[in-house]
């Protein structure tokens, strides 16, 4: 075992299932690696968005929410909480983070589409718009 109490290897594992789409299993190698190391930040997100895979909204968000009270957030964690939120049909509460994720990162592209998403929801056609265009521009700004 390393200094890590074999957290490192369990993400590794989870991570490798992961890739191959099996969430569930992934998030047993993430809740071994928790176990070893209740703080490793690491296995916290991949848990997160496993669980966001599955459809398991609430949960994914209660991985999210131990990463953002050890202030280790940063704007993947506010875009997956918002898709969490999006999820459960809380938009407000989606957007809230999307703008937390852009004030990190205003150039993620996936955050503003998420966003313009969650707009759209809620009815709000032209603002949604907007952000759909910001996402093309930043879209082909990568392509090129």
């Amino acid at each position: 075992m390393n200094a890590n109490n074999g957290a490192d290897e369990w993400i590794r594992k989870g991570n490798a299932l992961y890739a191959q789409r099996q969430y569930a299993e992934a998030i047993e190698c993430y809740n071994k690696a928790l176990a070893a190391n209740p703080k490793e930040i690491d296995a916290l997100y991949n848990k997160g968005g496993a669980l966001l895979a599955l459809g398991k909204y609430a949960e994914s968000n209660e991985c999210f929410n131990k990463i953002i009270e050890a202030k280790a957030e940063g704007f993947g964690v506010w875009n997956n909480k918002g898709l969490a939120f999006h999820g459960l049909e809380k938009y407000a509460a989606a957007i809230k983070c999307y703008e937390k994720a852009l004030a990190l990162n205003p150039n993620c592209a996936d955050c503003w589409y998420n966003k313009g998403a969650s707009l759209r929801a809620l009815g709000k056609k032209e603002e949604s718009d907007k952000c759909l265009n910001i996402y093309q521009r930043l879209k082909k700004l990568a392509r090129a």
